[in-house]
């Protein structure tokens, strides 16, 4: 399995250095070959991933993995705290994130996107109306499946003290998250 993943906002830092080795880790348990790139870029709004520097780098990492290994079965997408914590975009999001999707397959992306429904960062609790928003994007949109919904993870347990990069029991459960949504993903 080859896996790019696109994760934003503050949780893709604590992704990148603790998260990783542990999917890596986890689906090797289930005796999965797992090729896993991060397309990292934090603090940023979905409409800010649509065109330029940063939707190339998401483009880029794409090609390079078909490249190095012939294709990508799936995009694991994590973003939602910046629109939150801005307070922005949840009339937009919907759209936004059509427009992103049509991009990637007019670009010839065509591994599925899993998108994890996420929105928790800082003292806000969660958005509820973005968390809707994630959800029906998932049910309504072709080539979009359900990813895991980060925010369930709220205990501080899973939280650095800043209540919006996971700790290291945080990575684990999430790890285990995506695991779950894609082995579900790949039994149907």
């Amino acid at each position: 399995m080859v896996v790019a993943a696109a994760l934003t906002e503050p949780v893709s830092l604590a992704l990148r250095v603790a998260n990783v080795p542990i999917v890596i880790g986890l689906f090797k348990m289930a005796a999965w070959a797992v090729v896993f790139a991060v397309a990292s870029i934090g603090a940023i709004t979905l409409e800010q991933m649509l065109e330029g520097q940063l939707y190339n780098y998401l483009l880029h990492s794409h090609r390079q993995l078909i490249a190095r290994f012939g294709r990508v079965d799936g995009l694991l997408f994590h973003q939602g705290e910046y629109n939150h914590r801005l307070q922005s975009g949840n009339k937009r999001y919907y759209g936004h994130f059509v427009e992103l999707l049509a991009h990637l397959r007019r670009d010839g992306v065509t591994a599925p996107v899993y998108l994890s429904q996420t929105t928790r960062c800082g003292t806000r609790g969660s958005d509820t109306v973005l968390l809707d928003i994630q959800d029906r994007l998932i049910r309504d949109l072709p080539g979009v499946k359900r990813g895991p919904n980060s925010d369930l993870l709220s205990d501080p347990v899973f939280r650095l003290p800043d209540r919006c990069h996971f700790s290291l029991e945080g990575n684990r459960r999430l790890a285990a998250l995506w695991q779950q949504c894609l082995r579900r993903s790949s039994e149907e």
